[in-house]
């Protein structure tokens, strides 16, 4: 993941991923993350090579590369 924004105290991030552009998620969410290049909730799988995550747009599980494409 690349650039972090929060504010002091706040719980909750927004980041940008090259892949998935901005993404919002917090300590109440995580691991789920809402995309904002999709419009849509993430989940993300941790412990894995590479960024897996279940697009509930599609139903399925799908590396960052072919979400939102």
């Amino acid at each position: 993941f690349g650039y972090v924004a929060s504010a002091p105290g706040d719980e909750n991030i927004h980041f940008h991923d090259l892949e998935l552009g901005w993404l919002f998620t917090g300590s109440g969410f995580f691991p789920f993350m809402y995309c904002y290049k999709t419009g849509n909730w993430l989940l993300y799988l941790e412990g894995t090579s590479g960024q897996w995550f279940y697009d509930y747009s599609v139903n399925a599980w799908r590396e960052a590369g072919q979400i939102g494409g």
